[in-house]
């Protein structure tokens, strides 16, 4: 199906840029996180771990969107327009672009920094609309400058991973 053949990319990248981070030596790594508010209100985060600033302990979100054909869009597609529910109040709260949705679950879970990767590229009002958001963008063509790889090799290394080599259950965290 073609859901599971996204899902499994999906989560092949996450990992692939958890050995990323982690070959750049962040230690408290941490992928695939539910921070829960209460029994039932959550949000995912595919990776996150903290740093260490004059502020104090920051938390840093990363949201992965592996794209097999062209840019990753500011909108939902209908079919994925956003329903969760806010812990406060029982009223659903609805996302119609990827960052506002971003930018709530950041809030949500208290993050501090976000930063929105992709193997691909953006679409320019995406791009425009998260700098304002505070949101950092790594695309395609950055990615091959950190890692000094072309796509090829990085989609080619993303493809390679054995998702059932790996941990899918999510970790879950309890929200104050």
């Amino acid at each position: 199906m073609k859901w599971e053949k996204n899902w499994i990319r999906g989560t092949q990248f996450e990992i692939w840029l958890e050995g990323l981070l982690s070959g750049m030596n962040i230690s408290n790594l941490e992928r695939n996180v539910e921070f829960y508010q209460g029994e039932k209100i959550h949000r995912q985060i595919d990776l996150c771990y903290e740093i260490s600033t004059k502020k104090g302990t920051e938390l840093v979100l990363v949201e992965a969107k592996y794209s097999m054909n062209g840019p990753i869009t500011y909108e939902l597609r209908d079919r994925k327009k956003k329903k969760q529910f806010d812990g406060r109040r029982s009223n659903p709260v609805y996302f119609d672009n990827l960052v506002d949705e971003i930018v709530e679950r950041q809030d949500f879970v208290g993050g501090d920094y976000t930063c929105l990767v992709t193997n691909n590229r953006f679409e320019d009002k995406l791009k425009v609309k998260a700098e304002k958001a505070g949101i950092d963008i790594i695309d395609g063509k950055k990615l091959e400058e950190i890692c000094n790889k072309d796509r090829r090799t990085i989609d080619k290394e993303i493809r390679s991973i054995k998702v059932k080599d790996y941990s899918i259950d999510p970790i879950t965290k309890y929200l104050r």
